[in-house]
C-alpha cells in the first residue's frame, strides 16, 4: 500500500501514485470537485449536478490575493446539471434542498457526455503526473464525491481503455479530504461538515445545496486549512501524511465563548447577539430571562439540530440589550434580524413578502402595491390579507376548482385519497352546505352581499359557523385549528364523503381564522396598547406601548377602567380604518403583538387599544365570541 491509502475512501490499487515527502503543499495542483446527488450512494442514487475547478495555493504575500482568488472562481469553475435516467423523477425533498426544478433539467448534460469530459480531465492530469507534476483531487468529503465520480467514469470508460485499465487509471489518482484534515485540527468542534467549516472560516452562507456554492466553500476551507497547517509547520506532503495517519479522536466541545462572559448576562427580558471570530453577527435571539437563555445554548448537545451545533462552533462573543418587557424584546429581535440578516436565523427573516388574496379570482397580489392610497373597509375585503402562507392559498384554489367540477387536484397530498365517484358525491354535498351558508351570510361583519356559493365570502362564513359550533359545544376558548373533525354532520353517513367534508371544513376553518388574525394584525400595526407585560423574574406589570416603536413602554400603576370593548367580529369590522401598508417588518411586528395579546386573553387577562393618543381606550376581546352575545 502507498502512503496515500488514508486519503482514499475505498481500497486503492497497487499503482496508487505517491509524491515525495518533501513536496511543498503550495506547489501541488488541485482539482477541487463537488457533486450533488439524489441520495447517499451511487448504488441507489444518481448524479444531479457536478462542478470542478483547477486550484493553486496562492502566495499570501501578494496584495491582490483575494482578487485573484475571486477571478479564479468566476472564470475557471465548470458546472453542469446532469440528466437523470429514464423513469427517475426529481423528488420534492431534493428539489427543495437544491432549488433545482424539473424544468431546469431539460438542458442537463447526459451522463455519458459528462463521463467523457471527466475522462479528458483525468487523462490530462495523468499525463501531467507522468511529466513529474504533482496533482491531487480534492473534496470536503472525498468518500462521497469520489464514489459518484468513480461510478460515472467506470460506467462510461474511454475507447482506448478496457474496464480493468480504466479502473486502474482512476484508482491511481490521489484524493485529499478536507473533512479528514478538519477532524484532526479541530477535534473539539461540534460539527465539521462543509457548511460548518465554511461558516467557521467566514465563508458566504450556503442557502441551497448546489455544486457551485459547495465548490467555492471547499476552496475556502482548503485555503484556510492550509494557513492553519502552516502555523503548525505542516507545509509538506510528508508532514500532512503524518497528520492524517493519526487516528481522528473527537474531543470534548470547548466553546470559544468564555463562560464568564455569558454568565454575566442579567436575568431580565432582552435581545442577545452571537458573533463569530470576525465580529459578524451570526445569530440574534430574545429571551424572557437573558441569563438562562444565553447559557442554555451551551448546556449539553443532546436535542440540538445541526444548525445549532454549527452555531456553537462559530460563536466567539456575545452581547445583549435589556428591554422593559418580553413583547418589546420580540419587537427588537424582529427589527435586528431584518437589519442584520444573521446566517443562523430562520424565523422572522425576509424570505417571504406579505401578500393579499384577491377575492374575485383567488389570485395573489403584492401587499405593497395595493396600499398606495387609503382603502375603504369594503374595498379591503376584496383584497384579503396580509398573509405569507401560500400553502393555504394553494389548497383554497384546489377547493374552488373542485366546486367548478375540476377534479385534477384531488390527488394532491392535502386532499383525502378517495375514489372519483366519492368526490363527485361529496361535491354535491359541499354545494348544498355552501347554499345553506349563503343564506346565513353575515353582512354585519363582511359588509358585502353575494349570491355566488363559490365565493370567498361564503367560505369565510362557513369557517366562522364551524368556529361558532365548536365554541357552543366546548364552552371553552379554542387554542388551535384542526378540531373540525368532531363537528361532522351525522346526516353524511358515507365514510368516504365524511372524510372529504371533514377536510373541507378544516380548510374553511383555517381560512376563517387566518382571515380573522389578519384583521387584528391590520389593527395592531399602529396605535397604542395597554397590556400586562412580562418584565422578568416572574413579575408582571401593566404597561402602555406605542406600536410605532418610537418610544418605549410606560409603567401603569393599575389596569385601566374602560367601558367600551372591541369584539372579534362585529366591532372589529365596524371600526373604520384605512388598510395599512405592510412590509415583512411591520407584518411580523403586528403578528407578534397579536399573538402576545392572544396569549394573555387565553389566561383571562384583558388588553386595551386606541388608534391614536387622542382616541379613547377600548378593551380587546380576541377570543371567539357567539355572534348574538350582547356587549
Amino acid at each position: 500500500m502507498c502512503e496515500l491509502d488514508f486519503f482514499l475512501p475505498v481500497q486503492p490499487s497497487n499503482q496508487c501514485l505517491s509524491y515525495s515527502k518533501d513536496k511543498p503543499l503550495n506547489e501541488i495542483n488541485y482539482l477541487v470537485i463537488d457533486v450533488q446527488t439524489t441520495g447517499a450512494s451511487p448504488k441507489n442514487a444518481n448524479l444531479l449536478e457536478c462542478a470542478y475547478q483547477v486550484f493553486h495555493l496562492l502566495d499570501k504575500t501578494s496584495s491582490s490575493h483575494s482578487e485573484e482568488l475571486n477571478a479564479q472562481l468566476s472564470t475557471q469553475a465548470k458546472a453542469c446539471l446532469v440528466e437523470l435516467p429514464p423513469g427517475v423523477r426529481l423528488s420534492k425533498v431534493i428539489s427543495k434542498l437544491t432549488g433545482i426544478k424539473i424544468k431546469d433539467l431539460k438542458n442537463a448534460k447526459k451522463t455519458d457526455s459528462l463521463a467523457q469530459e471527466m475522462w479528458v480531465v483525468i487523462e490530462s492530469i495523468h499525463q501531467a503526473i507522468q511529466n513529474e507534476q504533482a496533482w491531487v483531487f480534492l473534496a470536503h468529503v472525498a468518500r462521497y464525491e469520489r464514489s459518484f465520480i468513480r461510478a460515472l467514469c467506470l460506467a462510461h470508460p474511454p475507447e482506448n481503455l478496457n474496464h480493468v485499465e480504466a479502473q486502474t487509471r482512476f484508482d491511481s489518482l490521489p484524493w485529499l479530504c478536507t473533512h479528514a484534515i478538519s477532524t484532526r485540527l479541530y477535534p473539539s468542534l461540534p460539527r465539521r461538515s462543509l457548511s460548518a467549516m465554511n461558516a467557521y472560516f467566514g465563508g458566504t452562507e450556503i442557502k441551497l445545496k448546489r455544486a457551485t456554492s459547495h465548490l467555492k466553500a471547499s476552496l475556502l476551507i482548503w485555503r484556510s486549512l492550509h494557513e492553519v497547517l502552516a502555523t503548525k509547520e505542516i507545509t509538506t506532503w510528508g508532514r500532512l501524511s503524518e497528520l492524517l495517519s493519526q487516528s481522528a479522536k473527537r474531543g470534548r466541545f470547548k466553546p470559544s465563548l468564555p463562560a464568564q462572559l455569558r454568565l454575566e448576562a442579567p436575568s431580565l427580558p432582552g435581545v442577545y447577539n452571537f458573533y463569530d471570530q470576525r465580529s459578524n453577527v451570526v445569530y440574534v435571539g430574545r429571551a424572557r430571562n437573558l441569563n438562562q437563555r444565553v447559557n442554555q445554548h451551551f448546556r449539553g448537545r443532546k436535542g440540538h439540530d445541526e444548525r445549532h451545533l454549527e452555531l456553537l462552533g462559530v460563536t466567539h462573543h456575545v452581547d445583549w440589550q435589556t428591554c422593559a418587557s418580553v413583547l418589546e424584546a420580540k419587537h427588537l429581535e424582529n427589527k435586528k434580524i431584518k437589519e442584520l440578516t444573521p446566517r443562523y436565523n430562520k424565523a422572522l427573516s425576509n424570505q417571504k413578502t406579505p401578500f393579499y388574496l384577491k377575492a374575485d379570482d383567488i389570485s395573489i397580489i403584492d401587499g405593497l402595491s395595493i396600499n398606495e392610497s387609503l382603502i375603504e373597509v369594503s374595498t379591503a375585503l376584496r383584497n384579503i390579507g396580509p398573509w405569507i402562507d401560500e400553502r393555504l392559498i394553494e389548497r383554497l384554489q384546489g377547493f374552488m376548482a373542485l366546486l367548478t367540477g375540476d377534479f385534477s387536484t384531488i390527488h394532491r397530498k392535502y386532499w383525502p385519497n378517495q375514489a372519483l365517484d366519492t368526490w363527485q358525491v361529496a361535491r354535491s354535498l359541499i354545494m348544498v352546505k355552501l347554499e345553506q351558508v349563503n343564506e346565513q351570510i353575515l353582512a354585519v361583519f363582511l359588509k358585502c352581499q353575494t349570491n355566488r356559493p363559490a365565493s370567498i365570502y361564503s367560505c369565510l362564513t362557513w369557517g366562522y359557523i364551524i368556529e361558532q359550533r365548536a365554541f357552543s359545544c366546548s364552552k371553552e376558548p379554542m387554542k388551535q385549528m384542526g378540531y373540525a373533525s368532531s363537528l361532522r354532520d351525522s346526516r353524511d353517513n358515507i365514510s368516504g364523503e365524511k372524510v372529504i367534508l371533514d377536510s373541507c371544513e378544516s380548510l374553511m376553518l383555517e381560512l376563517w381564522q387566518t382571515w380573522q388574525a389578519a384583521q387584528w394584525q391590520s389593527l395592531l400595526q399602529q396605535g397604542e396598547i395597554i397590556w400586562l407585560a412580562d418584565t422578568g423574574k416572574s413579575q408582571r406589570t401593566w404597561r402602555q406601548l406605542s406600536l410605532d416603536c418610537v418610544r418605549g413602554s410606560q409603567y401603569l400603576s393599575q389596569e385601566p377602567q374602560v367601558q367600551n370593548s372591541l369584539k372579534s367580529v362585529q366591532d372589529l369590522m365596524n371600526l373604520s380604518r384605512a388598510s395599512p401598508c405592510f412590509n415583512r417588518l411591520t407584518y411580523d411586528q403586528s403578528r407578534l403583538t397579536y399573538l402576545s395579546l392572544l396569549s394573555l386573553a387565553r389566561e383571562g387577562i384583558a388588553s386595551y387599544y386606541r388608534s391614536s393618543s387622542k382616541g379613547s381606550w377600548i378593551r380587546l376581546e380576541l377570543l371567539p365570541k357567539p355572534l348574538n352575545e350582547k356587549k
